[in-house]
């Protein structure tokens, strides 16, 4: 899974730094989310002894049963944070 993550990430980094919107950084991380769910089915399906094509659905609902709320929750706090302690004020000097 680690290379699933890294490959995901090295594809994500240009898109996320060209775009200075957090609405854009929100659907960019969900689609490398997605793709990385897609990605690891995949590799289950190859891994696994008699795998089926049905790992990667499975894989996808399991990442959204689990990952869903935890990328949601982050997110949320993010929204509710990041005006507060990322002000333009703030820049250049360390927050305590």
């Amino acid at each position: 899974m680690t290379w699933i993550a890294t490959i995901v990430s090295i594809a994500l980094y240009p898109v996320i730094r060209r775009n200075r919107r957090r609405s854009r950084h929100a659907i960019a991380l969900y689609v490398g989310f997605v793709v990385s769910a897609i990605l690891y089915g995949c590799y289950l399906w190859i891994v696994i002894p008699h795998g089926t094509a049905g790992m990667i659905p499975l894989a996808l609902v399991a990442a959204h049963l689990y990952g869903l709320p935890l990328y949601f929750a982050v997110f949320v706090a993010q929204r509710l944070m990041g005006g507060r302690l990322f002000t333009r004020s703030n820049e250049g000097r360390a927050v305590t």
